[in-house]
């Protein structure tokens, strides 16, 4: 079975069955280490608690406080049924998938009797992870995060979605109380989503300081499971979402990992964020000694190209690693040819703007090529040129998408 869902990320590691405890932060409580560990005794996480953030913009909701009246299945018993459900590989993990599914929906069939329970559980913060346990769903979140699945990723994302769809003052109200203290990037990115489908931009500045908290100061730490071992990609993911810029500066200090390699979370931020005004930041990266990977330069290089004829920093950055010897053949031929399709709004029938950028990257190349003519890739150059020439030609046939 599969799961109807997007994914801001890959996730494609193995799977352990059980419950682990996740981290969350008490808002009222100091700094401090706690080790916790799973009934499994395969998994631990250890969990910073930072000191309380100070919010910026609504950080609750108004819970409206009416009395629940239980009638038909008890919520809570749903809730227990739910925590002692395991997914794990097995001639019955068919059936269970099909278990938890009916379950969640009897959950919202509750509907405002089941929030206590609900809160309840989350407040304790115990998480059993579907992805990690189900082979046939561990495709994950590839593309984007979406709050639509049929089997939800974990339990708590699924009793979150479950409070979002029961709606009202209390149900909003748990979401926010689990935002304020989560220390997981994940169900921060999914609150979020959820949130916004309540209250579009109501809590985005509560929502950017738990981010950018979490950026600063990770609060998981050890092994983690699936959902959890892509916890920066998550909360970069959320200031993507309101394309918050003022995480820059943080960003380009982490670009370049220890390794050698590049931060693609972060990477990919500055891109979205500054866009052409990220090309400074790129540049800096791609001369740092630190940067010893060679996919990481192609990487970093291959982000700067989409802006060369827009941003003179970018032409002058196209030039600088077409001269550096460092590059492979291979990975200058593959720049060269982006040069004609990258960045444009339509490849296959130009815009005018699209026009005057493939204009300005032509000139470019052709003032290259007469200024360096044993570049040992000239005929991609002259391929590459003759290619846009050819698209900026309004009675030339359009050349065919690779």
């Amino acid at each position: 079975m599969k799961m109807l869902l997007i994914v801001l990320v890959a996730a494609g590691i193995g799977f352990t069955a059980g419950y682990l405890i996740v981290g969350s932060r008490p808002l009222s409580a100091p700094a401090q280490i706690i080790i916790v560990q799973t009934n499994t005794s395969k998994k631990s996480l250890k969990l910073e608690v930072p000191l309380r953030r100070k919010m910026a913009g609504p950080t609750s909701a108004t819970a409206t406080g009416a009395p629940t009246t239980v009638t038909g299945p008890n919520p809570r018993e749903i809730l227990e049924r739910l925590e002692q459900t395991k997914l794990r590989p097995g001639p019955e993990q068919s059936q269970n998938i099909r278990r938890v599914i009916q379950l969640f929906e009897e959950l919202t069939d509750c509907g405002p009797a089941a929030l206590p329970g609900i809160r309840e559980f989350l407040a304790r913060n115990l998480e059993s992870d579907y992805e990690e346990d189900t082979d046939e769903i561990r495709s994950g979140w590839r593309d984007g995060m979406t709050t639509d699945f049929l089997l939800p990723p974990s339990l708590r994302l699924g009793l979150l979605r479950t409070a979002q769809r029961i709606g009202g003052g209390d149900a909003e109200h748990i979401l926010v109380d689990v935002l304020n203290s989560t220390g997981r990037g994940v169900e921060t990115a999914y609150i979020t989503r959820l949130l916004e489908e309540i209250a579009p931009q109501k809590y985005k500045e509560a929502v950017l300081a738990t981010a950018h908290e979490l950026l600063t100061r990770p609060a998981l730490t050890g092994e983690l499971n699936r959902l959890d071992r892509r916890d920066q990609e998550w909360l970069f993911g959320v200031l993507r979402l309101y394309q918050d810029a003022s995480f820059a500066q943080q960003a380009q200090a982490r670009l370049i990992r220890d390794d050698g390699t590049v931060d693609s979370s972060a990477l990919g931020y500055l891109n979205d964020a500054l866009q052409g005004k990220s090309v400074p930041m790129l540049t800096l990266a791609y001369q740092d000694n630190r940067l010893t990977n060679n996919g990481a330069r192609f990487q970093i290089a291959y982000t700067a190209v989409r802006y060369v004829g827009v941003e003179s920093a970018a032409d002058q950055f196209l030039q600088t690693v077409l001269e550096d010897p460092k590059n492979s053949g291979d990975m200058m031929s593959e720049l060269i040819r982006s040069l004609s399709e990258r960045g444009l709004e339509n490849r296959r029938e130009p815009s005018d703007l699209d026009l005057q950028v493939l204009a300005a990257r032509q000139s470019l190349l052709e003032t290259f090529l007469v200024g360096h003519p044993k570049f040992k890739r000239t005929e991609d150059l002259t391929r590459t040129i003759r290619l846009i020439g050819i698209m900026r030609s309004p009675t030339a046939s359009k050349p065919k998408e690779r």
